[in-house]
């Protein structure tokens, strides 16, 4: 991004005069340039920075795959994993229901409707789009009843849901609270 700014600035430290000042120069102006990079790699040796990063398990990735070769598009992924609500738009075509706290749209509420999901309220996912939950296996967690089982490894349970059975109840809650 700064290449247009640097190389007129490059091009004027080339010019000069004096070799031996122009080579100093020159490996001064590199080792700053290069600074920030061998201080971000040094940071990976910090337990403390370590602590923060992603890693993803072999149990995650699979189900990252998975979702990857046999996700329908216009399908949510739900989970009650952390990395596979916020990694699932980087490994596959699919949304999250909810990625991140301050990049997922109206994110207060729809955290809440996860928890919600996966909570002994078990309160599936109100909307037209199909929804992938995704359950971590030592979670006790009942699926929603128009829910199938289309994927398990050792850590997690894929289930797929309908997603216009929530916009039925939706609709049946108005009606009964309108007469």
């Amino acid at each position: 991004l700064a290449t247009p700014a640097l190389l007129p600035l490059i091009e004027k430290l080339l010019s000069m005069p004096r070799p031996a000042l122009r080579a100093l120069v020159l490996a001064g102006f590199m080792f700053v340039f290069v600074s920030d990079n061998l201080l971000w790699m040094l940071s990976f040796s910090d337990p403390v920075a370590q602590k923060e990063a992603i890693s993803v398990t072999h149990d995650e990735r699979a189900v990252l795959d998975w979702l990857r070769d046999h996700g329908t598009p216009a399908a949510y992924v739900a989970s009650d994993s952390r990395w596979i609500n916020y990694l699932t738009p980087t490994y596959t075509q699919l949304r999250s229901w909810f990625g991140h706290d301050f990049n997922t749209p109206s994110a207060v509420q729809k955290k809440a409707e996860v928890n919600a999901a996966f909570t002994a309220r078990n309160q599936p996912i109100l909307t037209a789009n199909p929804v992938y939950y995704v359950a971590k296996n030592k979670t006790q967690w009942i699926a929603p009843e128009n829910a199938q089982q289309v994927y398990k490894n050792n850590s997690f349970t894929i289930w797929l849901a309908a997603g216009d059975a929530g916009i039925r109840r939706r609709a049946a809650n108005k009606k009964g609270g309108s007469s």
